[in-house]
Order: structure tokens, then C-alpha cells, then sequence
């Protein structure tokens, strides 16, 4: 888009109209990567709040978030946020999301009022970072191990001492 910018200035085109023009395609830009890596510093409930207030921007239903607490950081965090996105992006309704933390780790329920049909990415998705996806009765469920303190920004891996 820079490159387009200067080369349409350098053929006398109007500055104004340009800059307005790299202005739309970096915003455009940025929601595009939102969409690959979201922004967040505290971890997955973040994350997932501000994937709420995307599709209310886009037209659709928030989330239905809640749960006991338990939070998700890391690769872990990323795998279950890519889940919940496909989840409510292709579901005909509102989703509802608990997390819930249990000694194997943190387990991320999705239930919708149209039952939810998991894709085999999904699957891969999950047992990559040492999870597992299951789905009875048109809901789902992805248990994924605490790897990362909950302070660990939303995506990143935990760093050794």
C-alpha cells in the first residue's frame, strides 16, 4: 500500500487522496491480523472479550461468556481462541463458553441453541498443544493443559527461570 501511495504522488495524484487510501488499508490490515493474533495482555477471558465485541461489531451475537476463574495462557490460549472463533463464526445463533479449570487443566465448554459439528482441524488443533476436543450431544468440549501462568500474555509462550 506504501509502495502504491508514492507511486501514485510521484504521477501528480493528490496527496490527501492518497494518504486517506493507506490509512483504509492499514486499518484493513490490522483487522486482518486481529483475526490471526488478537491483541491482549492477560490471556484467554480477554482475548475472547474482545472477540465478543468483534461480531457485535459485524452484526452477530456477544458470547455468552462465564466460568470459575480459570483462564488460559500461551499456545493453549491460541488453540482454544481459534476454536471459540470458528465456533461463532459459522454458528446460527448466540454461543455460550465456560471455562472451567479441572486438574488436567482448563476445559472450554461451546454450546449453541443449533448443535455444533467439530471439524477435524479442531481435533488437530487441540491435541497439538497436549489437548483433546470431544462433542456429545451438539456441544463441545476442549480440555487443554494449564502450560502458561495466567499472567503470560495471550499467545506466548512461558519463558524458563
Amino acid at each position: 500500500a506504501a509502495r502504491y501511495a508514492a507511486d501514485a504522488v510521484a504521477r501528480g495524484g493528490d496527496p490527501a487522496e492518497v494518504r486517506a487510501a493507506v490509512q483504509q488499508a492499514v486499518v484493513e490490515l490490522r483487522r486482518q491480523l486481529w483475526q490471526v493474533r488478537p491483541r491482549g495482555s492477560a490471556g484467554l477471558l480477554e482475548a475472547l472479550g474482545q472477540l465478543s465485541e468483534r461480531l457485535v461489531e459485524s452484526g452477530r451475537p456477544p458470547l455468552e461468556l462465564s466460568g470459575d476463574g480459570a483462564d488460559l495462557a500461551g499456545p493453549a490460549a491460541v488453540a482454544a481462541f481459534r476454536v471459540v472463533q470458528e465456533v461463532a463464526s459459522s454458528a446460527e445463533g448466540p454461543v455460550t463458553v465456560v471455562l472451567r479449570e479441572t486438574r488436567s487443566g482448563v476445559v472450554v465448554e461451546l454450546s449453541s441453541p443449533q448443535p455444533l459439528e467439530p471439524r477435524p482441524r479442531w481435533r488437530r488443533r487441540t491435541s497439538a498443544v497436549g489437548g483433546h476436543l470431544t462433542c456429545v450431544a451438539g456441544r463441545i468440549s476442549v480440555t487443554l493443559p494449564c502450560t502458561a501462568p495466567t499472567s503470560t500474555p495471550f499467545g506466548q509462550a512461558r519463558t524458563s527461570s
